[in-house]
């Protein structure tokens, strides 16, 4: 049973911008040390970090709860199969949420293009 849907769209030059501006900060509070691996390794690396946030916002919207009871988005994370398909992991706060929602499955689709990163999710329960 679908338990809930998110989707995500954001335009590749504002993670740019954000990156310039706030550099280390702003991205070790959002991603894990893993997904900065992860982007850190391809060539157009803000294409691929844009990519994971646009993933991490789609499961945020998913779970349709908001930013109530101190969700962080390092609770999301985006791992990647041999195969390249993306993968959830959950911990602190959404992994709570997911039990209580009896979560079994994330679907996660991500891409991007030259301007825009889109994610679509899907939680099975």
């Amino acid at each position: 049973m679908i338990r809930g849907i998110g989707v995500d769209i954001l335009q590749i030059q504002r993670m740019k911008d954000i990156v310039e501006k706030n550099g280390k900060v702003f991205l070790e509070k959002i991603f894990t040390k893993r997904e900065l691996e992860y982007a850190y390794n391809k060539k157009d690396y803000v294409s691929h970090l844009s990519t994971l946030f646009a993933g991490k916002e789609a499961v945020f919207k998913a779970f349709g709860t908001g930013w109530s009871g101190g969700v962080r988005l390092r609770e999301i994370e985006i791992k990647h199969e041999k195969s390249g398909n993306p993968t959830v992991s959950l911990s602190g706060r959404f992994e709570e949420r997911a039990i209580k929602l009896k979560i079994k499955k994330i679907f996660l689709s991500l891409s991007f293009d030259t301007e825009y990163a889109i994610a679509f999710a899907i939680l099975i329960g």
